[in-house]
């Protein structure tokens, strides 16, 4: 039932899911529980297969993962439009309630082995879509991570190019903080991947490792180890976002609980 995500890598994240099968994630904001890509992070895992597309973007404002997922292998109704979940909340407690999250890739960090929390952070969960944007401590103006815009979804807030089947690591321009028209900003430098590579499924015997264990023995860069790349020349222009969506066939939920501690730096 652990409510606390990880948001370093396109390796190594994780998303807000529900805590029980066929749930709509209108109601259970509050208490939606932690599924990562990584086991010792003291939550579920995501089941392999689940993602379809993965992007990860670091900026000089905020690190972005945004894709194609089922939703229904982390406890959502096939067809829930979803939700917004945040720090603030309408009761400023955040949804969910006492959810937080940790990251060791901000922009302004020195290194990738400091682990600190995040204080201003946004994930839309739904229409087999999602995207989650952590913005960087030091910034406060312009709000790159505003959640006034509940309603309007990845496409609105985190304009990117949600691409079937398709994963990638780049480095982007800011995005304008949310309000206007959204448009994708530009990306260069991109590498991409196969998915096996990146999320290979997870032996049974994984020992379990604490969150604090994890950052002691050196976390993973924005460009995944061992994996299968191919980089592209050249930067992608800004582009108008259009909208995306994608199903999947419904597969079973793995479950793993983790004990762990995490010591905010």
């Amino acid at each position: 039932m652990c409510q606390t995500l990880f948001v370093n890598t396109i390796e190594d994240f994780c998303l807000w899911g529900a805590p029980s099968p066929n749930s709509i994630m209108g109601n259970i904001e509050a208490e939606v529980v932690a599924y990562c890509t990584k086991p010792g992070h003291g939550a579920r895992l995501i089941p392999p297969g689940t993602l379809t597309a993965v992007q990860f973007i670091k900026t000089s404002g905020y690190i972005q993962l945004t894709g194609l997922f089922n939703q229904t292998a982390l406890g959502l109704q096939a067809n829930d439009g979803g939700g917004e979940l945040d720090p603030h909340g309408a009761d400023l407690a955040g949804n969910p309630l006492g959810g937080i999250v940790f990251s060791n890739n901000l922009p302004t960090l020195k290194d990738n082995k400091t682990i600190v929390q995040v204080n201003n952070w946004n994930n839309f969960m739904g229409g087999n879509i999602f995207c989650i944007k952590a913005c960087d401590n030091t910034i406060k103006e312009p709000n790159y991570c505003e959640n006034r815009f509940d309603t309007q979804g990845c496409a609105f807030n985190m304009p990117a190019s949600y691409k079937p089947n398709e994963f990638s690591v780049c480095k982007g321009e800011n995005q304008a903080p949310p309000g206007g028209a959204p448009v994708i900003p530009a990306t260069s430098e991109c590498t991409t991947y196969a998915s096996t590579s990146l999320y290979p499924n997870p032996s049974a015997s994984t020992s379990a490792t604490s969150p604090a264990q994890s950052a002691s023995s050196g976390a993973t860069t924005s460009k995944p180890s061992g994996a299968t790349a191919t980089k592209s020349s050249g930067a992608t222009s800004a582009n108008t976002v259009s909208g995306a969506g994608f199903l999947a066939a419904a597969l079973s939920i793995v479950m793993a609980a983790f004990a762990g501690v995490v010591v905010v730096m």
